[in-house]
């Protein structure tokens, strides 16, 4: 495939990909349809047509695989961040929930951050040296 067709064949998965995502999101409630401009009974109608759905649901298994792959792909890790969010649960139980933690002054925000990364990379890196062979 040649390079400028394989740009616009990205952009315009990406574009759809927007799209997807902007459409779950109305559909779970995450964008409330009161301030947008668009009609309720379009947006139903979206979601009654079963084919509509079906092809939804593809795009959204479609969307995942090609994500997984591309982070497995680039060498993604994950474990570093499902440590920060465990360290931050289990030392700051008062801000298990994220809109608490984001009401708090920024300065506290980044102090409580800082001294969670800090811990969360020092077991990180014990974890990649015990098992750097494997």
């Amino acid at each position: 495939m040649r390079k400028p067709l394989y740009n616009i064949v990205i952009f315009i998965f990406h574009i759809i990909t927007l799209i997807l995502l902007f459409t779950l999101c109305i559909h779970f409630n995450v964008i409330k349809l009161d301030l947008l401009d668009f009609s309720k009974e379009a947006v139903a109608s979206f979601f009654k047509n079963d084919y509509v759905v079906n092809r939804f649901l593809v795009d959204i298994d479609f969307m995942s695989k090609y994500w997984f792959s591309l982070l497995d792909y680039l060498g993604y890790d994950p474990m570093p961040i499902k440590l920060y969010i465990e360290l931050l649960k289990k030392e700051y139980p008062d801000y298990e929930n994220m809109s608490e933690f984001l009401k708090l002054p920024v300065a506290q925000q980044n102090k409580i951050s800082r001294k969670v990364q800090k811990k969360a990379s020092k077991i990180y890196l014990k974890y990649r040296i015990r098992n750097f062979f494997k």
